[in-house]
């Protein structure tokens, strides 16, 4: 992990009701916090891609209204999956969570494909090791 000073311009893909209540009532966007969210628990944007964003939104079966809120976010402690410092480090926080759950008696949480394409992802693995990457290896 490093800290970064960068200023990078986000696009979070949502239903309009969420998007107004945002940018009218000055709500906070819902973090995330499901055990197959791909890259950890948080609140997702894309960077500098308002059409992704929308895309993601309209591909979403539990949103009615599509709509994208965006967002000038400044980075702080930021794990660059850009960058093979990091991924190396992710590499490590997987032999982590392997052992722990090995030693625990556990099954080790899978990727498996939730539709019939084998393009979508419930991501359990993925999520685990980005949160074993943000708190163990930091």
């Amino acid at each position: 992990m490093y800290t970064s000073p960068e200023i990078v311009f986000g696009f979070h893909g949502c239903d309009q009701t969420i998007a107004d209540e945002v940018i009218t009532k000055s709500k906070s966007l819902k973090s995330s916090e499901n055990a197959y969210d791909w890259l950890g628990h948080g609140i997702y944007f894309w960077e500098g891609d308002k059409d992704r964003a929308l895309e993601w939104a309209k591909n979403n079966e539990k949103i009615e209204k599509p709509a994208v809120v965006g967002a000038i976010i400044k980075l702080g402690n930021c794990l660059d999956l850009l960058d093979s410092q990091y991924t190396k480090q992710v590499a490590v926080a997987y032999k982590i969570h392997k052992e722990e759950v090995l030693k625990l008696g556990e099954s080790l949480p899978k990727n498996t494909a939730i539709d019939e394409n084998q393009i979508s992802f419930n991501r359990q693995l993925d999520c685990a090791v980005i949160i074993e990457s943000v708190n163990k290896i930091v």
